[in-house]
């Protein structure tokens, strides 16, 4: 099975070449700071099959807003942006 996780901005306010530059940075910034694509799926799949109080989810929350805040220090993000990853296995037929 493969893993892929995915980064969506949820913006009202923005256009959509908008919303893709803030997700794109966003990935970027998450990658970083989890070590990698590869680490951050594995992080991003943990999460989503763990309890609420799980340790992947807590580390996934605090990489998350760290992400967050990065892509705010450099590009123009409206108050009423949030980023939402989602998680997902696919099997190879």
């Amino acid at each position: 099975m493969k893993g892929y996780y995915t980064v969506r901005a949820e913006a009202p306010s923005c256009s959509q070449s908008q919303r893709m530059a803030l997700e794109a940075g966003y990935a970027r910034e998450l990658e970083a700071i989890l070590g990698g694509v590869d680490r951050t799926t594995e992080l991003c799949l943990v999460a989503a099959s763990e309890d609420a109080d799980g340790a992947a989810r807590a580390s996934l929350l605090q990489a998350s807003e760290a992400a967050a805040a990065a892509v705010r220090a450099v590009l123009q993000v409206p108050d009423d942006c949030r980023f939402l990853i989602g998680a997902w296995q696919a099997r190879d037929l």
